[in-house]
């Protein structure tokens, strides 16, 4: 008896029907995975403006203003151009691209960065100087101040760190340099008690000629009285070693003298607001007992250090937590859930203020510019930047 032992296969149709049901499907959990990921960094990023809302409000009810914070050496110019860091070029000439119609996309690797720039003029992030008594920060400023003079008008190697919240190695005195960058965490944060950090020379500086302290921080900030005699502090560095003993800078406790300057009405009116902060700043401290270090991104990224790559100072733990940095200055910021700075505007009076996420694309556009003055083609690419921004609540 013959039995048939052929087995019937898949015929191609039925494979290709098989493979496309799979492909669907994969297609289906992959965009189901994405949307749900940027739900999270939406809910994050959302989560987060509320909380510098909060605080913002806090400001607001001890100040009767919203914070001032300076432009950082760069102009709102969305036609400024910019360097290799993104930073605004000097001078007041507009030489850099206009915006252009067309693809969103290829506008946007024309002049994203000079934008950027712009909405940048009132930065978040806080820069200050490193906290190292070793004075081999010191010097390396020096060294470079002094290469810098070599140079003559060259900015050949000092590109990233030319005009970082105003630095200019121009100075003739390098203790006069603006490396601070008062943003507005500098505000909303007590500033004694994390910008005292570095090199006293820095703020304690007298010109010699008026005799007068002179130099960035000065010129932002008056030296408080003492709160048991009423007596005027001599010096930053008093305040500073005070500081220092009480271990302010990293653990949040202090000595006698240090708890008086935590407890300056300047400083400890943060207290009200700071659990707003708890686990969201980028480099964050101990401040009031709340701990505001973000979990996920303890130091500032990449991206923003490398603008301040200038030297190597002993004792910096570094991103990873061992060994040396490349870094002078120290740093807090806020990003969203994408990792992007967000954005702050305000004018004087500053009675009101935006506060902003570029969204998941990153692109966004200065709230305060006129889109009437753009042509169509640039109005629509501008849109197309801006369709998937956030806006704080009180916007």
């Amino acid at each position: 008896m013959n039995q048939d032992t052929s087995r019937q296969g898949f015929t191609l149709i039925e494979l290709l029907i098989v493979t496309v049901v799979i492909a669907t499907l994969m297609g289906v959990v992959f965009r189901l995975a994405g949307a749900g990921g940027d739900s999270r960094k939406k809910a994050v990023t959302i989560d987060r403006l509320q909380r510098i809302e909060n605080a913002l409000s806090g400001y607001y009810a001890a100040y009767g203003s919203y914070p001032p914070v300076p432009l950082q050496g760069r102009s709102r110019s969305i036609y400024r151009s910019v360097d290799e860091n993104g930073v605004q070029e000097t001078g007041s000439g507009e030489s850099g691209y206009k915006i252009p119609g067309g693809d969103a996309k290829e506008a946007w690797d024309k002049v994203g960065s000079q934008i950027l720039a712009a909405c940048k003029a009132q930065p978040v992030a806080v820069y200050f100087p490193f906290n190292a008594e070793d004075p081999e920060v010191r010097e390396g400023v020096k060294a470079l101040a002094a290469q810098r003079a070599r140079l003559g008008t060259s900015k050949r190697n000092f590109g990233v760190i030319n005009n970082i919240g105003g630095f200019d190695l121009d100075k003739s005195d390098w203790r006069e340099c603006a490396i601070f960058q008062f943003g507005l965490l500098s505000f909303l944060l007590p500033r004694y008690l994390f910008m005292l950090e570095g090199d006293t020379d820095l703020y304690d500086h007298v010109n010699q000629r008026t005799r007068r302290r002179s130099g960035q921080w000065a010129a932002n900030n008056q030296l408080p009285c003492k709160m048991k005699t009423g007596d005027q502090y001599q010096s930053w560095k008093d305040i500073q070693k005070a500081l220092h003993a009480g271990q302010f800078y990293r653990n949040g406790g202090g000595g006698a003298e240090g708890s008086m300057i935590s407890n300056l009405t300047s400083q400890s009116v943060c207290a009200r607001w700071m659990p707003n902060f708890e686990g969201i700043i980028s480099g964050g401290r101990v401040f009031y007992g709340i701990k505001t270090a973000d979990p996920e991104r303890p130091y500032l990224s990449v991206s923003q250090e490398r603008n301040l790559a200038v030297h190597s100072p002993k004792g910096y733990a570094g991103k990873g937590g061992g060994g040396g940095s490349n870094y002078l200055l120290d740093g807090m910021t806020i990003v969203d859930g994408w990792d992007h700075d967000f954005y702050y505007y305000s004018e004087p009076p500053f009675q009101s203020y935006k506060l902003w996420s570029a969204g998941p694309d990153g692109r966004t556009f200065p709230v305060w510019y006129d889109r009437g003055l753009l042509d169509e083609g640039a109005k629509e690419v501008v849109r197309k930047w801006t369709e998937d921004d956030i806006f704080g609540l009180n916007n």
